[in-house]
């Protein structure tokens, strides 16, 4: 069985806000009876994806076909632009990988809800 990714980004270093996405997120893989195989953390601003070394190796790992999901508390925690966030959608799509985000979930909105 295929396991879940968990990706984590703050723009400044919070270990508190990490420590926090990170809990969340794994609250969240424990209720859908995933285990989190590898737990991706950047600190870095969302407007570039080349320079989050992170999310660049879970790219890699997602090519390779380690993962069936993906979480991530918000989708910002990806990225904030929106052709970057559509362009990630697909790539995740392409590789059979499941986004949740957290946010989704709470408003009962997105692709993968409980």
């Amino acid at each position: 069985m295929k396991e879940v990714a968990i990706y984590l980004r703050v723009n400044h270093p919070s270990q508190i806000e990490l420590e926090l996405q990170e809990n969340l997120c794994e609250t969240f893989a424990d209720t859908l009876g995933l285990e989190p195989y590898k737990v991706y953390r950047d600190v870095a601003s969302g407007n570039t994806l080349e320079e989050r070394p992170a999310l660049m190796e879970l790219l890699e790992d997602v090519k390779k076909g380690y993962y069936e999901a993906l979480i991530v508390a918000n989708p910002s925690r990806l990225t904030r632009k929106v052709l970057h966030y559509y362009e990630l959608l697909n790539f995740l799509e392409e590789n059979d990988v499941k986004l949740y985000t957290l946010q989704d979930v709470i408003q009962g909105e997105g692709m993968y809800t409980l």
